[in-house]
């Protein structure tokens, strides 16, 4: 087991390959919470009467590609000093659906948020259809992976929408989508269109 942080969620620390290592676990000084993930239902046993709490549930999903006819009348591609307010739009999502593990601001969002988005696949979403921004990351053996999605429900759905379009443009066969359960319409939308390839769950001990 190692300890890791992460600058984004300063009040954590993030426990890395811990299986029974979990028995001997103290919390560092000057953290509110320790977080630990494992696959759904792989769980070591007795983690609740260690003081370890499930917290947080996150499931990968997989979506083919498909051209759809209309599509980009709906949203605006944005690269540039104009991804400023995708950022702006992006860190308030981002903060909304992460109350269970307080983030700080970064200091730059640009460096934090954007540095696996391309040119041309990142996108803001009309308000008409509720406001939202969406993106997608590189391709391998013919997967790309969703970046990042949010806004209303109604923009949420657009977004996942547009990453399978954009994906096809592309070339790609599959999209992955990754979705928290903190994050209702990220969740919700991709559970309806398809059952989760992964799972998994994160653990909290609270200092």
């Amino acid at each position: 087991m190692f300890l890791r942080t992460n600058p984004l969620h300063p009040e954590a620390v993030f426990l890395e390959d811990a299986t029974d290592d979990l028995t001997s676990f103290e919390m560092p000084d000057g953290f509110a919470r320790a977080r630990v993930i494992f696959d759904a239902g792989q769980e070591p046993d007795g983690l609740t009467a260690l003081g370890w709490q499930a917290v947080k549930r996150t499931a990968v999903f997989r979506l083919p590609t498909q051209n759809v006819s209309g599509i980009e009348t709906h949203v605006r591609a944005v690269s540039g000093p104009k991804m400023n307010e995708w950022f702006e739009m992006h860190w308030q999502y981002y903060d909304a659906c992460h109350s269970d593990n307080p983030p700080k601001r970064p200091a730059n969002l640009a460096r934090t948020f954007g540095q696996t988005i391309e040119d041309g696949s990142a996108v803001m979403i009309d308000a008409a259809m509720g406001a939202g921004f969406a993106s997608l990351r590189g391709m391998r053996a013919g997967v790309s992976e969703a970046g990042w999605i949010g806004g209303s429900a109604q923009a949420v759905q657009l977004g996942i929408v547009w990453c399978c379009h954009f994906g096809h443009r592309i070339g790609a066969r599959e999209i992955e989508f990754e979705a928290d359960d903190t994050d209702p319409p990220l969740w919700s939308a991709l559970s309806q269109k398809a059952r989760p390839k992964q799972e998994f769950t994160t653990w909290e001990m609270l200092a």
